[in-house]
C-alpha cells in the first residue's frame, strides 16, 4: 500500500519557543535568556559578525547557548558549530545537555563524523567539538565538503585557547612566520571564514571577556557585546566575595580560613568530616519515608595542578571513608567519630545523634573521583561527580575542573591552590566553581581556603567587577594592581594597550536642571549618591558599580563623594569632537585637584557637560596603598 506523503509535512513550529518553554518548565525562569537572545539577534541584524556574550561563572550559559542555537536555526542559519574546551569531560557535559534538550536536529560530535555518518546532505546541522588542532582540522575538512550553508561559530569559554598568545611577536623564531598566530587561534579563524572573510559569524561566550578585549581577538566588535544577566536563584560574587570591613568576613556560608601553609592532611580531613555532617543533617531533616527526597551532595578538592598531589588527596579521602566503614570498633574509628560528634555538636546541637547514626549507616555510600588526564575515560564519567549519585561524593582535580565544568549540589569546596606570584583575574574568576544555584543549602555550604588566598581572590573579583561595569560603554577598561593582573601578559596586544587615567565613563545623558542644581556643590555620602542615581536615566549606572558602592565603604560615608559638576566648554585641550562626546582622547577628564579636598574618599563621581546640554558621568576609584592602574585596548 502506497503512503500518501501529501498528508504529512515537516513541523514549522518554532524551535526557540519550544526550548524556552522547556527551560521555563525545568528552571522556572527564562527572562535572562530571552533578553540575551533578543539582543544578540538584534546585533546580528544590524550587521555584527564578531561579538561576545558575557556573564557570571556557572550562571546557566549552556542553557542560553541551546536556546540561542534554536533561535538561529529558526532564523535560517543552517550550521551551528559549538566549540568547547579541549577536555573530554567538558565536551561530554555540554554534549549531553544539548542532547537532553531534544533540540532538532540532533547535535553531532566528531565521533559521529568519524564513524562515517553521512551528514553531508543534512539541511541543518549542530556540531559540537573540542578546541584542539586535530579536531578543528577534521571539522574544517568536513565542512569544506558542505556548500551553501549559513554557518555560525559559538565559542564556549571563548577566552580560553582561542585568543592569540603570539600577538606580540613580529616573527616566529621557530617557523619564520610573520605576525604569527597560535594554532587554535589560526584554526578557529579559518573555521569562521569558511564562508568568506566577512560573512562568517563568530559569537564568543565567556565569564571573563577581558582576555578577548585586550587581545583584540578576531577584531571583536565591542559595541555589540551582550550581557547574559544572572537568574533569580544565582549565587555569585556578591555572596561569596562580599565586602570585607575591619578584617571581618560577613558571609552567608561557612568560611573556614586556613593558615597559609594549610596543606596538612588534618585540614582536608576536617573539611571532609564537616561535609559528611552537613550531608547527614540535610538528609535527616527530610521525612523518614522511602523516596522522600534524599539528596546526594558533592565536595570539590582543588589543591594543585599536579597529578601526584591528586593521588595523595585521593588516598587521604579514601582512608577516612574506609576507617569509618570498619565493621569492628577500632581506635581509628573511634577517633574519627569523636571528631564527627564534636563537629555535629558545634554545628547542629539538636541533631547530633541522628547525624552520627546517618553517617554510621551510610558511610559506605561514597564515591571519590580524580578528574585529570590519567583517568580511564571508558570506565569513568565526570557526571558521577558533577551530578552526584552517592550521598558522599568527592571530586579531586586541578586545571580540568577550573573552568567549564558545573557541579550540581556542591556543598563543600576545599581550595588551597595558593599562587606564588601575581594572580590573573580571569583565571581566578573562572575557578569560582562554588558559584551557581546553591539554594536551598547555601547556609550549609563551606569554603575551606587559606586566608591570604581568599583575600587575593576577593581583590580579583573586586577589580573584575569594576572592569565589567565599563562594558556598557563599548570601550572596556580593566583594573590591575601590584598583586593582580587582568590577564596573562602574553595575551595583551601591547602595541595597542593604553595605561590611561583610571576613569570609567558612562553614556551621555540629558543634563537636566535638577541634576545641575544638585551637583552645583560637592556632596559626600551614600545617601547623596542614591539621590543622584534617581535623577539619572533608568539603569544608567551598571549594577556592578552600584553594588560596589554599597559594599565597599572603607571610611564609611566619607568613602563616597560627588564632585561639583563642570562645563567643558572652555577646556583648552579638547577638540570639537571631544566636546561633543564629552571625552578627552585617551586622557582623563577628572580633576585631581578636586580629589585632594576629600582625602578619605575612594569612590569619586563627577559630571561633565557640554554646550549642547548633554552630560556624562565619570567614576574614578582612588585608594592609597592599592596601587591601582587601568588598562584598555585602543587602536593606535
Amino acid at each position: 500500500m502506497a503512503i500518501d506523503f501529501d498528508r504529512l509535512s515537516k513541523s514549522t513550529s518554532s524551535k526557540y519557543n519550544s526550548q524556552i518553554e522547556r527551560v521555563r518548565f525545568e528552571k522556572g525562569y527564562v527572562t535572562s535568556i530571552e533578553n540575551t537572545v533578543k539582543e544578540t539577534m538584534k546585533n546580528l541584524s544590524e550587521g555584527a559578525t564578531r561579538l561576545a556574550i558575557y556573564g557570571e561563572p556557572q550562571s546557566g550559559k549552556t542553557e542560553m547557548m541551546i536556546c540561542l542555537t534554536a533561535r538561529l536555526l529558526d532564523e535560517g542559519h543552517t550550521c551551528i558549530i559549538i566549540l568547547v574546551n579541549d577536555s573530554l569531560d567538558v565536551l561530554s557535559q555540554n554534549f549531553e545537555r544539548f542532547l537532553d534538550s531534544n533540540l532538532i536536529p540532533t547535535p553531532r560530535n566528531l565521533s559521529d563524523l568519524a564513524q562515517g555518518m553521512d551528514l553531508y546532505k543534512a539541511k541543518e546541522q549542530i556540531i559540537i567539538t573540542k578546541k584542539n588542532p586535530s579536531d578543528l582540522r577534521m571539522l574544517i575538512e568536513y565542512l569544506k565538503k558542505t556548500k551553501n550553508q549559513s554557518r555560525i561559530v559559538i565559542d564556549d569559554e571563548a577566552d580560553h585557547a582561542t585568543p592569540n598568545a603570539k600577538v606580540n611577536k613580529l616573527v616566529d623564531k621557530k617557523t619564520g612566520e610573520s605576525n604569527p598566530k597560535t594554532a587554535i587561534n589560526r584554526l578557529v579563524g579559518q573555521l569562521i571564514e569558511l564562508t568568506g572573510p566577512k560573512s562568517g559569524i563568530y559569537i564568543g561566550v565567556t565569564a571573563t571577556p577581558q582576555r578577548l578585549d585586550l587581545n583584540n581577538t578576531f577584531e571583536n566588535q565591542r559595541e555589540h557585546w551582550v550581557l547574559f544577566d544572572t537568574h533569580p536563584n544565582y549565587h555569585g560574587h556578591e555572596v561569596f566575595f562580599p565586602s570585607i570591613e575591619s578584617g571581618d568576613y560577613k558571609v552567608k556560608f561557612h568560611l573556614e580560613a586556613l593558615p597559609d601553609d594549610g596543606d596538612s592532611p588534618e585540614y582536608l580531613q576536617n573539611a571532609l568530616l564537616r561535609f559528611m555532617v552537613n550531608v547527614a543533617h540535610l538528609n535527616c531533616s527530610l521525612p523518614d519515608t522511602p523516596g522522600a527526597g534524599q539528596k546526594n551532595y558533592c565536595m570539590l578538592i582543588h589543591t594543585s595542578g599536579t597529578k601526584e598531589d591528586h593521588r595523595g588527596d585521593y588516598k587521604e579521602v579514601v582512608k577516612v571513608f574506609e576507617a569509618i566503614g570498619q565493621e569492628k570498633e577500632t581506635k581509628q574509628l573511634g577517633r574519627y567519630f569523636n571528631r564527627i560528634e564534636k563537629y555535629a555538636t558545634e554545628m547542629y546541637p539538636e541533631d547530633v545523634l541522628n547525624i552520627m547514626q546517618y553517617i554510621f549507616d551510610k558511610c559506605e555510600a561514597y564515591a571519590v573521583k580524580v578528574i585529570n588526564s590519567e583517568r580511564d575515560r571508558e570506565l569513568e564519567k565526570i557526571t558521577a561527580v558533577t551530578d552526584p549519585k552517592r550521598p558522599f561524593t568527592v571530586a579531586i582535580g586541578g586545571n580540568i575542573i577550573s573552568r567549564g565544568v558545573t557541579f550540581d549540589r556542591l556543598l563543600t569546596m576545599f581550595f588551597t591552590r595558593s599562587p606564588k606570584h601575581k594572580i590573573q583575574t580571569d583565571t581566578y574568576v573562572q575557578r569560582a566553581r562554588m558559584f551557581g544555584s546553591r539554594s536551598p543549602y547555601l547556609d550549609h555550604f563551606e569554603l575551606h581556603i587559606p586566608k591570604s588566598l581568599y583575600q587575593d581572590w576577593h581583590t580579583a573579583f573586586y577589580l573584575h567587577r569594576l572592569g565589567m561595569a565599563s562594558l556598557k560603554t563599548g570601550e572596556p577598561i580593566w583594573y590591575e594592581n601590584e598583586r593582580t593582573s587582568a590577564v596573562a601578559a602574553s595575551s595583551k596586544d601591547k602595541a595597542n594597550i593604553y595605561q590611561d587615567a583610571g576613569e570609567v565613563d558612562f553614556e551621555i545623558f540629558k543634563f537636566k536642571k535638577e541634576i545641575e542644581n544638585f551637583t552645583s556643590q560637592a556632596k559626600i555620602g551614600y545617601d547623596a549618591f542614591s539621590e543622584l542615581v534617581t535623577m539619572l536615566p533608568a539603569s544608567y549606572l551598571p549594577k556592578q558599580i552600584v553594588k560596589t558602592i554599597e559594599s565597599m565603604k572603607p571610611n564609611g560615608d566619607k568613602s563616597i563623594v560627588i564632585h561639583k559638576s563642570r562645563s567643558i566648554k572652555n577646556h583648552t585641550s579638547l577638540t570639537p569632537e571631544d566636546v561633543a562626546e564629552i571625552r578627552r582622547g585617551n586622557k582623563g577628564l577628572f580633576y585631581g585637584s578636586d580629589a585632594a579636598h576629600f582625602p578619605e574618599a575612594v569612590h569619586h563621581f563627577q559630571i561633565f557637560h557640554n554646550p549642547e546640554g548633554n552630560g556624562r558621568m565619570i567614576y574614578k576609584y582612588v585608594e592609597k596603598g592599592k596601587g591601582l592602574k587601568i588598562i584598555s585596548w585602543r587602536k593606535k
